[in-house]
């Protein structure tokens, strides 16, 4: 290191030079852990704010009556249409007469079908 500082010009700040790059690479962490930070609190602020509108329309849909056959699944399918489906599903599976690899996706599927109804009640 002697050799280095004593080869180099002599208007050559080290110490100008050594802590102006130890406050830029320490700065440019300091600034992302600011932001880390401010995109931390903007998110929570947006979840509070949406789930506080949620609840203010869930406790005023809370004095409805709704039937379970009124009730949407998860691609919107009511739940009589989800059973018909599986219904659909489990009759083609017997109609096929024993083949192996359609009876096995149907009732799979049939199965499928009546486990998110169950979920979705």
């Amino acid at each position: 290191m002697d050799w280095l500082l004593q080869n180099t010009h002599p208007s050559v700040d080290w110490n100008y030079a050594l802590i102006t790059l130890f406050l830029r690479f320490f700065g440019v962490f300091f600034i992302l852990v600011v932001i880390q930070i401010a995109l931390q609190l903007s998110s929570r602020s947006v979840r509070y704010i949406e789930g506080r509108k949620l609840r203010k329309a869930s406790s005023e849909r809370a004095g409805e009556v709704v039937s379970p056959s009124d009730k949407a699944g998860a691609d919107g399918l009511d739940s009589a249409t989800i059973a018909v489906i599986a219904m659909a599903l489990a009759l083609e599976s017997q109609r096929s007469g024993g083949k192996a690899s359609n009876s096995n996706r149907s009732v799979a599927w049939s199965i499928a079908g009546r486990m998110n109804q169950v979920r979705f009640r």
